[in-house]
């Protein structure tokens, strides 16, 4: 983690550029196609961001957002830096938005208008990773140790 303000600066404004960028697309692509083709195509470029934000950490020589937050701290005096990485941080925000935006029809859906669960819901096939079968929200209704990882794909 050598990288100097200036180039780490360099490195969060045009990460910042490029996801502002891609989050544009897929807002126009929303308006476009819709909400169920949009998340029906795979949330189509959505996965850029995992490649810019590889390309600007192996620019800085980090792995992890935590390396990059430290790193930005060492060189927080300067003020070009502040602002790079304060435009990073908005740029995520605003996808924060997006996301909750593009999720919330899917959460008043499964929520009736009493606040419970709606019974399609728990029919939704999931993937038992333990034993390797399919299942549903349906087989551990009545559990009393469950944990549950739903992962979000972007593809």
């Amino acid at each position: 983690m050598s990288s100097s303000a200036e180039e780490l600066s360099a490195a969060l404004l045009e990460a910042s550029e490029l996801a502002s960028w891609t989050l544009e697309t897929a807002t126009e692509r929303l308006r476009d196609v819709g909400r169920g083709e949009f998340i029906k195509s795979g949330l189509v470029g959505l996965g850029k961001l995992i490649s810019i934000y590889n390309e600007a950490f192996a620019r800085v020589d980090v792995m992890t957002r935590l390396e990059l937050n430290e790193l930005c701290k060492t060189h927080w005096g300067e003020v070009e830096l502040r602002d790079a990485f304060e435009e990073l941080v908005s740029v995520e925000e605003r996808w924060g938005d997006f996301l909750s935006q593009v999720d919330k029809p899917t959460e008043s859906a499964a929520t009736g208008l009493d606040g419970s669960i709606e019974q399609n819901i728990l029919h939704i096939p999931l993937f038992d990773a333990r034993t390797g079968r399919q299942t549903s929200f349906q087989d551990f209704r009545n559990s009393n140790h469950l944990v549950l990882v739903l992962l979000r794909h972007f593809a």
